[in-house]
């Protein structure tokens, strides 16, 4: 992350979005808030959704055919696409509420390996929202040997992409349209980045 010349504002660099966080506040995701020069997760380690798919139901096809997956969802999105289902059922999520379960990294990868699965995807809502719970739980479950995907709309930064690609096997990848409006109607800029 960058501070600007006064120190009052930080460069989020886990989505291209690119949001200039003031201190004590979030970026428009509302998932991340800069404090003390760091930025930190609103809801780390918190799951609304928490097992074991097909990877077919990802959908992901032609990878591990019949495989059996651990799906994770936290809450929150960077993007706000009209009509998506994830806006409806997990960027509403109140991250107070009872339905998410919190658990440790080892403890999600314990739970995949309790139900026999080959690996762990991050599904539903877009890890570039939790990105620091999805980097950890990657790491843990790559430590066991498991495979590690996720759906994502791909607007990672860089540096993003970087922290996390040693740990990824597969993506599927939600392209939004080709025009740099159909990027503005979610709230980003254009397909650029995912191009890239």
């Amino acid at each position: 992350m960058d501070n600007n010349k006064e120190g009052k504002l930080l460069n989020c660099d886990i989505c291209e979005r690119g949001c200039l966080i003031p201190e004590g506040d979030t970026g428009a995701c509302g998932q991340y808030y800069y404090k003390d020069g760091e930025i930190f997760e609103l809801n780390p380690d918190k799951y609304l959704i928490l097992c074991p798919i097909s990877i077919e139901t990802m959908p992901m096809l032609h990878f591990y055919p019949g495989g059996k997956f651990l799906q994770i969802s936290t809450v929150g999105c960077n993007f706000d696409c009209n009509g998506c289902i994830s806006t409806v059922i997990v960027r509403e999520m109140d991250p107070a509420s009872k339905a998410l379960r919190e658990l440790s990294p080892e403890q999600v990868v314990n739970e995949a390996i309790k139900n026999n699965c080959i690996g762990i995807t991050f599904l539903m809502n877009d890890p570039l929202a939790s990105f620091l719970t999805f980097t950890r739980v990657a790491k843990a479950a790559k430590q066991q040997g498991l495979l590690v995907g996720c759906s994502s709309n791909a607007y990672f930064t860089e540096t993003s992409l970087g922290r996390i690609y040693d740990y990824l096997d597969f993506i599927n990848i939600g392209v939004k349209g080709l025009s740099n409006q159909a990027y503005r109607n979610c709230g980003a800029k254009s397909p650029e980045p995912v191009f890239r």
